[in-house]
């Protein structure tokens, strides 16, 4: 089940989910029919709140709307408006394929605050906590919009796994992005509209297929924040205004990072300055040592000449004056 309750709560899901857009006329024509095979779940009629995160430029869902064949969101949820002691969850909702993956952990707002903000642990599920501690240090995402909506849940009594949810009077706001500040918003969808979800742990029911069949209900690609985004979000987020707030930004970034080359530069010419001025006292110094090896050089071999030399001068020498007495 997706929900919390006092003697379970579940912190992972993997399941097929396939959803469906519905007018109110489709709604009302199938819902008997699918009574037959359903009971309404333990929860029955009740509100889910949450509260999605996105990075500053909206990063996760404009990637989620290229429609990937992977793609992850991050939630905080609650069921119905949470009190001081109610627990919430906090959710990184995982796509792949049609395999949809939910991992999750609960506390009380305070708890689940303290756990964001790295302040402080929560007491179990030390995995899923650094999942979504990894994720978040990733992303970096910040609270966007709440949205809400009003559900109805049905289980198989076949199989109790199967479950099929109505989701009506989808709801945003912008601002008060604390779920304890009530359920309230503007409308997402028109009136009248319905988004049917089928969760299935295998294949899809055999009864199904003829209700839906019969009245011509076939899957489709919704997203409740998507929808949201798509509609509002991106008006305000890439308006004039927001993109000249934008350009702003990106052109202090540039100049800052102008700055910043240019100071580096300075202290690379400075350095290398520095460096040419030492090379050229080194081959001075270099220059000067070999000066003197040289001199020292030229002294050793003028004195090993004349140590070589000495006899034969002095040979000569007696020749010469042998020469000049007897001439």
């Amino acid at each position: 089940m997706e929900r919390t309750a006092a003697t379970c709560v579940l912190h992972s899901f993997e399941r097929y989910e396939k959803k469906y857009i519905l007018t109110e006329a489709q709604y009302e024509a199938i819902l008997p029919e699918i009574k037959k095979h359903t009971v309404m779940d333990v929860y029955g009629q009740y509100t889910i709140c949450n509260i999605y995160y996105d990075t500053e430029h909206y990063d996760l869902i404009r990637q989620s709307l290229r429609k990937p064949y992977y793609k992850e969101k991050f939630r905080v949820r609650s069921y119905g408006v949470p009190g001081a002691g109610t627990n919430i969850f906090a959710e990184i909702k995982k796509k792949s394929g049609d395999i949809v993956y939910k991992r999750r952990v609960d506390g009380t707002p305070d708890e689940i605050g303290a756990f964001l903000d790295e302040s402080a642990p929560l007491s179990a599920n030390r995995q899923i906590q650094d999942e979504i501690l990894w994720f978040m240090k990733k992303n970096r995402p910040s609270p966007k919009v709440f949205i809400g909506y009003d559900r109805t849940a049905y289980a198989g009594i076949e199989d109790p796994e199967f479950r099929i949810t109505f989701d009506r009077n989808i709801r945003y706001r912008l601002h008060d992005l604390d779920l304890r500040s009530g359920d309230h918003g503007a409308p997402v969808t028109d009136d009248g509209t319905v988004i049917m979800e089928v969760k299935v742990k295998d294949a899809m029911p055999l009864w199904l297929v003829p209700i839906l069949s019969r009245n011509r209900i076939y899957p489709g690609s919704f997203s409740k924040y998507g929808a949201c985004y798509e509609r509002f979000i991106a008006r305000e987020a890439f308006s004039p205004s927001a993109l000249l707030r934008f350009c702003e930004a990106q052109e202090a970034v540039v100049i800052k990072g102008t700055e910043k080359a240019d100071k580096t530069e300075e202290v690379i010419n400075t350095e290398k300055v520095a460096d040419t001025e030492e090379i050229k006292r080194t081959e001075e110094v270099k220059a000067v040592r070999k000066s003197k090896k040289t001199g020292e050089r030229r002294k050793t071999c003028s004195a090993a000449l004349l140590g070589v030399l000495s006899p034969s001068l002095h040979f000569s020498s007696v020749l010469s004056s042998r020469w000049h007495s007897a001439s």
